[in-house]
């Protein structure tokens, strides 16, 4: 038992997984957030929390645009902390939605003998929504400063 799949996951050049892409997607977000001065309040990976953070500072942008950004927020959290990973103790643990670099320790489905595995749904709908957040901030980020 261990990371199997992440590790082939992260080690493959040819082929693509939501996993892999959700994390390099997640990079590229917090860093661009970060870049706007969306930092999380303590530093960290807290995107869900920059995301919001970016929502209530978007002075002068359609209202659809911070209630969307708020609705990715907590879609993006949701999908987070429904991916099991390990703990610094190998103990099965939801991924913080605060600290998304947990997902190098997700728990993938048939390396670990069925015990607390997650689901591929769970990872692909994780992948859809990163997908959606870098689409919405392609598309409107200009608006309140943030470049993806």
């Amino acid at each position: 038992m261990g990371y199997i799949t992440t590790v082939r996951a992260f080690r493959s050049l040819a082929r693509p997984d939501p996993l892999v892409d959700s994390y390099r997607l997640l990079v590229a977000i917090e860093l661009s957030l970060k870049d706007a001065n969306f930092g999380a309040v303590g530093g960290g990976h807290d995107v869900p929390s920059m995301l919001s953070l970016a929502a209530a500072s978007a002075a002068g942008v359609p209202p659809f645009v911070s209630g969307r950004l708020i609705a990715l927020a907590t879609t993006l959290r949701n999908d987070l902390v429904r991916i099991t990973c390990n703990d610094r103790h190998g103990n099965p643990i939801p991924v913080p939605g605060h600290s998304y670099p947990y997902l190098r320790y997700s728990r993938r489905n048939g390396d670990w003998a069925g015990v607390s595995e997650t689901p591929q749904q769970l990872i692909l709908d994780l992948e859809y929504t990163c997908r959606a957040v870098s689409s919405f901030l392609l598309s409107h980020g200009t608006s309140f400063g943030v470049a993806l």
